[in-house]
């Protein structure tokens, strides 16, 4: 693929310009669309996105390092530093973790703040997988599909980098067009985010090849969004309990599946085409 980019005289990895990209259009558009009554200024904004993009960063980093620690154990320093990678479930986790401390700090609930955001980390999360795509990590098992991509090997194997892109696409639609039904209900669009995100990668881990392996095609990673499924639900249920009218929460739910399968769709109808075309250019 194309996992380096020379732009003038420089040039840089494409997953790092993807997660830089990521970062600024996801910044920019939190602050332009910020609703009128949303409890956090412009500035709080920005200031919670910087903290997030580097708390998750060294999370993603983190939790890399956890994974493959047999790798690392004994490694010289330097060296360890030079194989440093990243594992994504990391970067939510402690992002999330200090944005939480963040909105403490600033006097602002952190459930209210996120469910804003958590459209758009899916968005960025696009990006990401752009820049896995390219950069040809994470890249799936053999495949014969015609669709399926040459990653530097010879061989095509499956773009789940690109189902994943996707899948986030999906989500972000979904919840921006649902968030307006779901802001009264607290946690629900976080809680409808990372169900749709656990059930999705939960398949698409089935058909990657870079996860430790628990029982026969079961890795660790379907175990890990099992969990995160688990939580989604679980907090959905939580605040259907809570909630005063249950069957207005229930309809706005309702929506977002139906625009997420409608987006998954469309995009899946638009990308696979042009991934098959792409197979065909670089043969």
């Amino acid at each position: 693929m194309y996992p380096l980019i020379e732009i003038g005289i420089m040039e840089i990895m494409s997953w790092d310009l993807c997660l830089y990209l990521s970062y600024i259009v996801t910044t920019v558009l939190l602050i332009r669309n910020r609703p009128v009554d949303y409890p956090a200024t412009r500035p709080q904004i920005f200031w919670g996105s910087l903290i997030f993009f580097f708390a998750g960063l060294l999370g993603a980093v983190l939790l890399h390092m956890l994974i493959h620690l047999d790798k690392f154990s004994g490694m010289p320093l330097d060296e360890a530093l030079n194989s440093l990678g990243t594992a994504y479930l990391g970067a939510p986790i402690l992002g999330l973790l200090f944005v939480w401390i963040y909105c403490r700090e600033i006097k602002v609930s952190f459930l209210r703040a996120v469910d804003y955001i958590a459209p758009y980390l899916m968005l960025s999360r696009a990006f990401g997988r752009l820049g896995c795509l390219m950069e040809g990590c994470c890249r799936g098992i053999y495949s014969n599909l015609p669709w399926a991509q040459d990653f530097g090997e010879g061989a095509y194997r499956h773009p789940t980098q690109a189902y994943a892109l996707i899948a986030a696409l999906s989500i972000f639609i979904a919840g921006i067009k649902a968030y307006p039904r779901l802001k009264p209900y607290k946690g629900a669009m976080l809680f409808m985010v990372i169900l749709l995100y656990g059930i999705m990668r939960f398949f698409n881990e089935f058909l990657r090849i870079d996860s430790p392996e628990l029982i026969g095609q079961f890795h660790l990673s379907n175990l890990a969004m099992l969990v995160i499924i688990a939580i989604g639900i679980t907090g959905l249920y939580l605040i259907y309990r809570k909630a005063e009218e249950k069957d207005r929460l229930l309809e706005g739910l309702k929506r977002m599946i139906v625009v997420f399968l409608i987006s998954l769709l469309v995009i899946t109808l638009i990308a696979l085409p042009i991934l098959s075309l792409l197979r065909i250019i670089l043969q």
